[in-house]
C-alpha cells in the first residue's frame, strides 16, 4: 500500500467533508474551568481554517514566493488553525515555540 502525501490542510478538509461532526478537540468556553468546554468539530476546524486564509489574503495579500508569517499568541487551538491557514494559502510559518 503506497502512502500518499498530501497537506495536513487538505486531510482536514476531507475529515471535514465526510465526518464533519467528529470532534478535533475539546476547549474552554473561558478564562474558568467553571465556565465548562465546547467540542470542536471537523467541520468548525476547518471553516476556522477558510476563514484564517481569508483574513490573511484580504489583509496581507497573496504569497508572492515562500514568504513568512510569524504567530505570537498563545499556544492553543489559533496556533493550529494559523498554522493551518499559512499552509493553504501558500505562506510559511515562523512561530515562537520550540517544539517547531
Amino acid at each position: 500500500m503506497t502512502q500518499q502525501k498530501r497537506l495536513l490542510a487538505t486531510t482536514v478538509d476531507d475529515h471535514a467533508k465526510h465526518n464533519p461532526s467528529n470532534v478535533f478537540a475539546v476547549i474552554p468556553k473561558g478564562a474558568e474551568v467553571s465556565y465548562g468546554f465546547r467540542s470542536l468539530s471537523m467541520n468548525d476546524l476547518a471553516q476556522a481554517v477558510n476563514g484564517m486564509c481569508w483574513w490573511i489574503e484580504e489583509n496581507i495579500g497573496p504569497a508572492q514566493f515562500p514568504e513568512t508569517l510569524a504567530y505570537m499568541g498563545s499556544n492553543d487551538v489559533r496556533y493550529f488553525i494559523f498554522m493551518l491557514a499559512c499552509q493553504k494559502t501558500g505562506y510559511l510559518v515562523r512561530t515562537r515555540s520550540p517544539r517547531c
